[in-house]
């Protein structure tokens, strides 16, 4: 079951059990707002390969491009300011049908 929770400014993607999957934090000054993924989470979840493997498919998507820079399976978790993570304006509609299909596939990982 995927669920979205919200604790103060923060956003959590939970999934099952897996709380705070993605946070996003969403503030008053708007250059506040960033976008974190636990890594923590998804490899004890996961294992590596797999946390690898979810990681590199997320950052094929508008806004998420980031992450491959930034995959570090040794850090608890890698963040990003959203101001920063988008270099042009995006294309909602695809970004949010390829966050739609990554959630759903991580869902189906995380059971297994």
């Amino acid at each position: 079951m995927v669920t979205i929770e919200k604790r103060k400014n923060v956003m959590w993607l939970n999934i099952g059990p897996h709380r705070g999957i993605l946070r996003i934090g969403i503030y008053k000054e708007p250059s506040k707002n960033a976008i974190t993924v636990q890594l923590e989470i998804l490899k004890k979840a996961l294992g590596s390969d797999k946390t690898n493997e979810m990681l590199t498919k997320l950052s094929k998507i508008t806004g998420f491009q980031w992450i491959s820079e930034r995959i570090d399976l040794s850090k608890p978790f890698i963040w990003i300011y959203i101001k920063d993570a988008i270099a042009e304006e995006p294309d909602y509609n695809q970004t949010k049908k390829g966050l739609c299909k990554w959630i759903l596939e991580l869902n189906e990982a995380l059971k297994h």
